[in-house]
């Protein structure tokens, strides 16, 4: 995994400011891999609310709404699989907060 800091961007769900990402890249076994920096059309998740979101130009973040991340999901499992994985240790980490 690499982490890379980038320019400061609230997240869309909870406005934590977030300077960092940590590469998340799936292989096609689904594991976890790679040395890669974010870049437009990556995918991220808040690490204090668990809100799905997309780089876009600039490396800002949007949220990602359910209907986008269901199409994903479908499209790539072992991400689906990943992503809700750190969705319920986040959750379950702000909820010992």
């Amino acid at each position: 995994m690499k982490t890379t800091r980038h320019r400061r961007t609230d997240c869309p769900g909870c406005g934590t400011k977030l300077d960092a990402s940590t590469c998340m890249h799936v292989s096609d076994r689904g594991q976890a891999a790679g040395e890669s920096e974010p870049a437009p059309g990556d995918y991220s998740i808040c690490v204090r609310c668990a809100q799905p979101m997309k780089y876009s130009k600039g490396l800002k973040l949007k949220a990602v709404g359910t209907r986008h991340l269901a199409k994903l999901y479908q499209k790539n499992r072992p991400l689906a699989l990943i992503v809700e994985n750190l969705r319920i240790a986040i959750e379950h980490q702000n909820k010992e907060w």
